[in-house]
């Protein structure tokens, strides 16, 4: 069985005719395509209120409120700077610019770029990859010591380990690394820095 290529960068989309292995792109998208992409972005944030869910589940009842506020306050703080930073760390500039560790830093605050969809999908990820650190540190840390924790996370950890993994230079990605669903960025970043967190 062959398999196609994948193209780890958020701004091509594979085509059908690939032959010899090698990764053939399109960087236009058609309505349906963000469509799509942007349904599936939803659903990664909706798993934020599974979470809150979760984690006040887990929490005693005194601990509820306090844990509905963490994970909406990530939410709303680390979507603002992953507006600001994180998305031009993993996806900025132009593919000349990027190196093995960082991409280019032309697109701060989204500076010249049309397509937003692809923001909201990779912020879906880097939220996620906050609330896995929030369930670990629930009633052990302070409001707002977890409110840096979660910025920094989203901000810089994370865009950084995602274009290690999917851009194009990324050290991880020249290696041959094949990320399934954001089990390598999303949930080893975040696994790790919970465990980091809770020790």
């Amino acid at each position: 069985m062959q398999f196609e290529p994948l193209c780890h960068y958020p701004e091509q989309i594979p085509v059908s005719e690939v032959g010899n292995g090698t990764c053939l792109c399109r960087q236009d998208r058609s309505d349906d395509d963000a469509s799509w992409v942007i349904q599936n972005a939803f659903t990664v944030l909706s798993m934020q209120a599974g979470f809150a869910l979760l984690e006040a589940g887990s929490v005693t009842e005194l601990s509820v409120i306090n844990i509905m506020i963490k994970n909406m306050s990530e939410l709303g703080m680390g979507g603002a700077l992953y507006f600001l930073f994180g998305y031009a760390l993993t996806y900025g500039g132009s593919e000349e610019d990027h190196t093995p560790f960082v991409a280019g830093a032309g697109t701060f605050a989204l500076a010249g770029l049309t397509d937003y969809t692809n923001f909201l999908f990779s912020f879906s990820f880097a939220a996620s990859t906050a609330t896995i650190i929030s369930g670990a540190v629930a009633e052990r840390i302070d409001f707002w010591a977890y409110l840096t924790i979660s910025c920094f996370y989203t901000n810089f950890v994370y865009p950084i380990a995602a274009y290690w993994t999917w851009g194009p230079k990324g050290w991880l990605n020249v290696m041959g690394m094949m990320d399934f669903a954001g089990g390598g960025c999303v949930h080893i970043v975040g696994g790790t820095g919970a465990l980091v967190c809770a020790l």
